[in-house]
C-alpha cells in the first residue's frame, strides 16, 4: 500500500490523492457522525465489504508520515489528528497486554475497543505471536484453554491439496498438544461458503479429484470448478472420527 499511495508516477499520485482526502474527510466526520474512529471502520468493513476502514489504512500507510505529505501538498489536516500526534500518538489502534485499543479524540488518550467478552479476534492472537503452524493457504493458532483454530485464508477459499495436507498434521498437533480444534474460514463475500466461485478442489478419498464443466457465473470452460461444499464436510467429519482429533 505504501509503494503505491507514497510513487512517484502518475498512478501513484492519483491513487494518494484519492486516499489522502478520503481520510480527511473520514477524521472530520468525527464526532458529526460517529463518536469514534472504530464505528466508522466498523461501517466501512461491515456495510461496504472494505479489508480495512479509513483510520486502519492510515494506520498502515504510517500516520506520522501521511501527515507529512499532506502537509508538502498542502492539504488541511483535521484538528484532532494534528492533536493526536502532537500528544505523542503515532497510531489510532494499537495492542496493549492482548487487548486492541483505540484512540479517543475526546478523551484525548487510548481506549480499549468494546467487544462481546465471548468474542475472539484472530488478529489480535496472530499479533501476540500465537501462530503454531501455517501456510500460505492456511494457519492454526493457538487462542487459549487448550483449543486452535484452524483458519483458511486460501485465495477465494479454494480448497486445495496444501490446505488438505495441512489439516491432517493440524489435526495430530491438536492430537498431541491440545484439547480441541474449531475452523474459521475467511470470507469477504458471503458468511459460510468457503469455496470459491470460479474455482475449487473436490476432496474425495484422501486425494483431489478434478471435473471439468461449464461455469454456471459465466459460461465458459474452467477447470475445476465448484460443486459442493458437502464433500470437504463429510471427509472432515470421517477424519474427526476417526480420533484425530478428540
Amino acid at each position: 500500500m505504501k509503494a503505491v499511495l507514497y510513487g512517484d508516477d502518475k498512478a501513484a499520485k492519483f491513487a494518494w490523492k484519492v486516499q489522502a482526502s478520503a481520510l480527511i474527510y473520514a477524521a472530520n466526520r468525527i464526532p458529526e457522525i460517529s463518536d469514534t474512529v472504530v464505528e466508522i471502520d466498523n461501517a466501512m468493513k461491515w456495510g461496504y465489504n472494505f479489508d480495512m476502514g479509513p483510520f486502519e489504512t492510515w494506520d498502515a500507510i504510517g500516520v506520522k508520515e501521511s501527515v507529512a505529505k499532506m502537509e508538502k501538498d498542502g492539504l488541511k489536516v483535521p484538528e484532532n489528528v494534528s492533536k493526536m500526534l502532537k500528544k505523542g500518538a503515532t497510531s489510532f489502534y494499537k495492542l496493549e497486554k492482548g487487548k486492541k485499543m483505540f484512540y479517543d479524540f475526546a478523551a484525548q488518550g487510548y481506549k480499549e475497543v468494546k467487544s462481546s467478552p465471548k468474542a475472539l479476534v484472530l488478529a489480535n492472537f496472530k499479533a501476540e505471536k500465537k501462530t503454531v503452524l501455517t501456510t500460505p493457504s492456511c494457519s492454526l493458532v493457538d487462542i487459549g484453554d487448550g483449543v486452535y483454530c484452524l483458519e483458511f485464508h486460501s485465495k477465494m477459499n479454494a480448497v486445495n491439496k496444501e490446505m488438505v495436507d495441512f489439516m491432517l498434521k493440524a489435526g495430530e498437533y491438536v492430537g498431541e498438544n491440545g484439547l480441541g480444534m474449531v475452523i474459521g474460514i475467511l470470507c469477504r463475500w458471503r458468511p459460510g461458503i468457503h469455496v470459491g466461485p470460479c474455482q475449487s478442489r473436490q476432496v474425495r478419498r484422501d486425494r483431489l479429484v478434478h471435473q471439468e464443466r461449464p461455469c454456471r457465473h459465466h459460461g465458459h470452460q474452467i477447470q475445476p470448478v465448484p460443486r459442493s461444499c458437502s464433500t470437504l464436510r463429510t471427509y472432515l467429519r470421517r477424519r474427526l472420527r476417526s480420533g484425530i482429533v478428540r
